[in-house]
Parts: C-alpha cells; structure tokens; sequence
C-alpha cells in the first residue's frame, strides 16, 4: 500500500508514516454486495493536503461459522476472513492489524515458505 500526500519543504521531515492510519471500515461489509472494500484515510496530520492511498481498495471474503465447544455446553461464532490482492495491495498490513487487535493470523504465505 502507498499513501502520496502533498507537504511543504518546511515539514517534509517532520511527516512520517506513523502519522498515518489507513483502513477499512465495518460499516462498509455490511450489505456490500463486492469483494472490494474501499480503503480511507482515518487519520493523517492537518501539514499535509491532497492525501490518497493506491490501491483504492482491498479484496475480501468474510464467512462465519457457529461452532460447539462441548466442554463448555455453548456455541462459538467464528469469522474466517480471507485477504487476497496483488503485490503491494496491503495484505500483510491488514493481516498485521488483525494480529495487533488480538485476533488470530493464518498467514498462507508463511506456511508456503516453511
């Protein structure tokens, strides 16, 4: 993913990419009859104007399963969530962000390589 934002000389070097939070939003899954979900801007700093991120968008599949847990006598929901794109499309960064909420990451392209 690249974020390109306009800046002044004066605070080019004040700017970093920590500056910047870029993601999806939930509301956008619901009734979305895609398999893009558009990526936004949520946070950026007021030193910088004409802000867009490339791609515009992500690909997605969401698929939920109610699962037993005997031991427990209840039911689980459990949400699978697939992340596709071309190179640079921000896969790792949304499957980063997964991680970082405490949710748990199968990363195909790890496994490949082991």
């Amino acid at each position: 993913m690249q974020v390109i934002v306009q800046v002044g000389l004066k605070n080019f070097k004040s700017v970093t990419e920590n500056d910047f939070l870029v993601g999806v939003s939930y509301a956008d899954v619901i009734g979305n009859k895609s398999e893009k979900l558009p990526l936004t801007i949520k946070k950026h700093p007021d030193v910088v104007s004409h802000v867009r991120v490339t791609p515009s968008s992500v690909d997605y599949l969401i698929e939920q399963q109610t699962v037993s847990e005997p031991s427990k006598r209840k039911r689980i929901r459990m949400i699978k969530i697939g992340i596709t794109g071309g190179i640079g499309s921000g896969k790792s960064y949304v499957s980063h962000l997964l991680e970082k909420a405490g949710i748990p990451v199968y990363d195909t392209d790890t496994e490949a390589k082991n």
